[in-house]
C-alpha cells in the first residue's frame, strides 16, 4: 500500500511548488497555480487508511461487526 501523507504535508508541498490558496468551503480547500488546473485538498486531522483493512476479520465468517 502506498504511503499516506497528512493534508498539512500535501498543502506544504503544493505551496512550495507555487500553488496559492484560492478558497475554502468546509474541509475542502482549493489551490491554483498559473497555467495549472485547480486542485482541491480535503483537510483532515490525520491520513485515512484503507477502511476495509482496518476491520477485524474472522477467517471463518468474514468481517466482525
Amino acid at each position: 500500500m502506498p504511503k499516506l501523507h497528512s493534508s498539512k504535508h500535501i498543502v506544504r508541498i503544493l505551496e512550495n511548488k507555487g500553488f496559492v490558496f484560492v478558497s475554502q468551503r468546509g474541509s475542502h480547500v482549493k489551490y491554483r497555480r498559473y497555467g495549472s488546473p485547480t486542485l482541491t485538498v480535503i483537510i483532515t486531522s490525520e491520513p485515512k487508511g484503507n477502511t476495509a483493512g482496518d476491520v477485524p476479520v474472522n477467517s471463518s465468517t468474514g468481517p466482525v461487526a
